[in-house]
């Protein structure tokens, strides 16, 4: 039976592939915002931030991306090694498609490791830094708070960059497309949020699949909620505006 701490690295591990789902676009890596502090890793390679203050699952994080001319299976050989060390507290490893994942307890938190080949030799990928506790401001608008009653969220993240605060919540709900997209938008007109066109393409209000945007002071979010087996599939985003 794994043991507590096994346990934890797995989810991060696990959490750390729902990053590269969300981030990898078209098969491209997310691009840097900008150079990063140097960092020891156990290969050598080029950093650069991606997310310089995040949260996910209420734990604070890091990413940066590195790109490397090492093999990806050096890679691997050398952080299992660096990261198995008795210093290292040991370390995790699971497959996603093309994406390899090490993760690790580290001194404060966790470390995950995603790496590929990359197309033109070498290695890319992330590497996201867990600490136990996220200290990002809150919302004017609790996104949790607007969804139905009965919706289960499954998925919160929170970034903040250059002092503007971004949130992601997915979330899932019993009820049809159409109910739960109304239900959202009372409570965000309650919150101040109201409905705006999407620029450059009109509004997707079908039945199966509803596409919205919403603007309010200093604030502006996107709603997606599509059909799925067993109800809907709801996905928030919420941009604040620098001060």
């Amino acid at each position: 039976m794994p043991n507590k701490c096994t346990s934890r690295l797995r989810g991060c591990a696990a959490s750390g592939t729902l990053i590269a789902a969300a981030a990898v676009v078209g098969g491209c890596l997310p691009a840097p915002v900008r150079a990063a502090p140097v960092e020891p890793l156990p290969f050598p390679a080029q950093l650069s931030t991606v997310i310089d203050r995040g949260s996910i699952e209420g734990h604070a994080v890091r990413v940066l991306r590195f790109a490397s001319r090492e093999a990806l299976a050096k890679v691997l050989s050398d952080t299992r090694r660096a990261w198995s060390l008795p210093h290292g507290g040991g370390s995790v490893e699971s497959v996603s498609g093309p994406w390899r994942i090490v993760s690790r307890q580290s001194e404060g938190g966790f470390q995950t490791l995603q790496a590929r080949s990359a197309a033109t030799g070498g290695t890319e990928g992330l590497v996201t830094s867990w600490f136990r506790e996220a200290s990002i401001p809150r919302a004017d608008v609790d996104l949790v708070g607007v969804l139905p009653t009965d919706a289960q969220v499954r998925r919160r993240f929170v970034a903040l960059d250059a002092g503007r605060r971004s949130e992601t919540v997915v979330a899932v709900d019993a009820a049809e497309p159409r109910m739960v997209a109304e239900r959202i938008a009372a409570r965000l007109a309650a919150s101040g949020l109201h409905s705006a066109p999407i620029p450059s393409a009109p509004v997707r209000d079908e039945g199966d699949a509803i596409a919205r945007r919403y603007i309010g002071r200093g604030s502006e979010l996107a709603l997606t909620v599509h059909r799925q087996a067993g109800g809907s599939a709801v996905v928030m985003h919420l941009t604040e505006a620098r001060p």
